[in-house]
């Protein structure tokens, strides 16, 4: 068994209901991105998940990285910094509905930005813990 598609998917319900958020990256909400997709957006990625079972009950941590990607010229870091805070009003310390877990809470873990080429990239990780 897994929760990282549970996460994902209730993640991607929460974010996608932030209006302000939209906005701000022209609904560019992504697993994977288009080729040639317009900046900004954001990418719900790499998972780690690791056992949280407790009293014969499933349990799971999952680690997660968004990325949200913006590039010189189109707001750059400062643009990705206002996008994070929006992500982090939307999951830092919240629980979501999940099909087949009880999510106990998501919490902001670290961010860092980089600059790649010309695109301005920060990348945040968030746990989430579920059973």
């Amino acid at each position: 068994m897994s929760a990282m598609w549970s996460v994902q998917k209730s993640l991607f319900t929460a974010l996608s209901a932030n209006a302000t958020l939209m906005t701000k990256i022209g609904n560019a909400l992504y697993d994977e991105p288009p080729t040639n997709s317009a900046y900004p957006y954001i990418t719900i990625g790499t998972m780690t998940e690791t056992n949280a079972n407790r009293l014969s009950k499933d349990g799971f941590y999952v680690t997660l990285e968004m990325r949200i990607f913006t590039k010189n010229g189109r707001g750059g870091f400062k643009l990705a910094k206002e996008i994070m805070e929006l992500v982090n009003q939307t999951i830092n310390l919240k629980k979501f509905t999940m099909e087949t877990y009880t999510m106990v809470q998501c919490f902001y873990r670290y961010s860092s930005t980089e600059r790649d080429e010309d695109k301005n990239i920060i990348n945040a990780n968030y746990d989430v813990i579920c059973h």
